[in-house]
């Protein structure tokens, strides 16, 4: 089964095409069966071929049946109906289209549409477009930047791997030695594509891995990418590189070096798999692994730093994070296995982890990937898409798509107080109506929360509407919530009329 867009994704009551041998379908009849993909029941359908009202994920039976009964073609699906609507969010991601996205500018977004995603954050490589010293080689940047604008999202590029003749060596990963070229090269590429382009990030991960570098150098290429980019339109934005887990030292570092004037926006990469994001201590496995904090409730930390350096007032980013849904993937290697959790906890902890951010101070929030990462079996960050390897959509693509329906760019009015110890909540608010995304962290409990208003409508994580557990009375709002979060839209109280 297929949508419109060739992808296993379909909007709700969208009509598909079925693929198979035309031969078997020319001599029988068609027989198609919904059922949901978690309990199996059985789904009605205006037409065989045609996704269900509800949105969810699915798996769809079909099959040939000949004049004499015999079955002459079958196959099973699984098929991700997603909303119709579509609005704006904080969602992003990062490896929309490979480690490489100059390479691979052409990949098909539909994926990262259909899970509510809007930003993008592909890589521009500086030696791909200056491999010899004042020559400037457009082309592929050019595509990149134009076919990604094309397909509705917006930009947050990072530049990465600086040429040799600029003093890295033949990775691009070591820091350029010649920051006059960098500020140079870092004010024609803000020039040339500041109508598209309105972020730009220096590096990567400057504390971790083969990009590790002193704080100190890290901040004088930041300084002089700063010029560069200021000087063609000072309205851009500049990001700091995205700092590995939570190095409270490292941040401090670059403050201590200097960095404070030379950045607009912070800029985390707080994974913490296999751990819950409510968990203030964060993964145990990966703080042994790395020596640092690995939790994503660590941002709240980042922010109190700013706040003490008097860098309070600036936003703060997540442009990577990922739960790995292998747990059970005999590909994968089997040291790897522990750091994984199963594709429905994927799914809470992508959405539970949006939803937190933005209550402790993120503006965006970017995946590591949509569709699975190639060297899957040879990564601690495989299986890390929405989407398998193969375009099997996993539940979190739902879940993320009810997540930006449902609250996309609202504005924020904080975490939820009141709630039993294991139960969650954030509050939103657009156009007067006020939306509580509402979780446990422990199974199902019931939640009492003030709540002056009509009640708009209720929908589960896969934007179902809920039939019952959910009322109000007397002001206050009455559900039951479970681990994947609700949405409780709330209109304000009809007006009385004067007697």
């Amino acid at each position: 089964m297929r949508g419109a867009s060739g992808a296993q994704v379909a909007g709700a009551g969208e009509r598909l095409d079925v693929v198979g041998p035309p031969e078997a379908r020319a001599t029988g009849a068609l027989e198609i069966a919904w059922a949901d993909a978690a309990s199996g029941a059985v789904v009605p359908t205006a037409a065989a071929a045609q996704a269900p009202s509800r949105t969810g994920l699915y798996r769809v039976t079909s099959r040939v049946r000949g004049a004499d009964g015999a079955i002459t073609a079958s196959g099973v699906d699984t098929v991700a109906v997603v909303p119709v609507e579509r609005t704006r969010s904080w969602l992003g991601a990062c490896v929309l289209s490979d480690l490489a996205s100059v390479e691979r500018a052409g990949a098909n977004p539909t994926l990262a549409r259909a899970a509510g995603i809007t930003w993008d954050r592909p890589i521009v490589s500086w030696k791909g477009i200056e491999r010899t010293r004042g020559q400037d080689r457009w082309d592929d940047t050019d595509r990149l930047i134009r076919e990604r604008v094309e397909q509705g999202f917006e930009l947050a590029p990072m530049l990465a791997h600086a040429p040799e003749w600029a003093g890295s060596d033949e990775s691009g990963d070591a820091p350029p030695t010649d920051l006059a070229a960098l500020e140079s090269f870092a004010e024609r590429l803000t020039r040339r594509y500041r109508d598209q382009v309105r972020f730009w990030t220096l590096g990567n991960e400057p504390n971790w891995a083969h990009t590790k570098m002193p704080a100190k150098t890290y901040v004088g290429l930041l300084a002089a990418f700063q010029r560069g980019v200021k000087r063609a339109d000072p309205d851009v934005k500049v990001l700091i590189a995205g700092i590995a887990f939570i190095d409270l030292d490292y941040v401090e570092a670059l403050y201590d070096a200097g960095a404070a004037p030379h950045f607009d926006i912070m800029n985390l990469h707080p994974y913490a798999f296999p751990a819950p994001p409510e968990d203030e201590n964060g993964s145990g496995l990966l703080r042994r692994t790395t020596g640092v904090e690995a939790s994503v409730a660590g941002i709240k930390k980042v922010k109190a730093l700013m706040e003490r350096r008097g860098d309070g007032a600036k936003p703060l980013w997540i442009t990577e994070i990922s739960w790995g849904s292998g747990q059970a993937a005999n590909d994968l290697e089997a040291k790897f296995r522990p750091f994984m959790v199963d594709p429905p906890t994927q799914a809470r902890y992508y959405v539970r982890a949006a939803l937190l951010s933005r209550a402790w101070g993120a503006e965006r929030f970017f995946l590591l990937a949509v569709p699975e990462l190639p060297d899957a079996a040879a990564s601690l960050f495989a299986r890390s898409g929405v989407v398998e390897a193969d375009g099997t959509p996993k539940p979190a693509l739902v879940a993320l798509a009810t997540l930006a329906r449902e609250v996309g760019d609202a504005r924020l009015v904080g975490e939820v107080s009141g709630l039993p110890p294991t139960a969650r909540g954030v509050a939103f608010e657009r156009d007067g109506e006020k939306v509580l995304a509402l979780w446990s962290t422990a199974g199902a409990v019931s939640v009492r929360v003030p709540g002056a208003g009509r009640l708009v409508r209720a929908v589960d994580g896969f934007g179902r509407p809920l039939e019952d557990g959910v009322s109000i009375t007397d002001g206050v709002i009455a559900a039951t919530v479970d681990e994947m979060p609700r949405y409780i839209h709330l209109a304000p109280p009809a007006a009385s009329s004067s007697p």
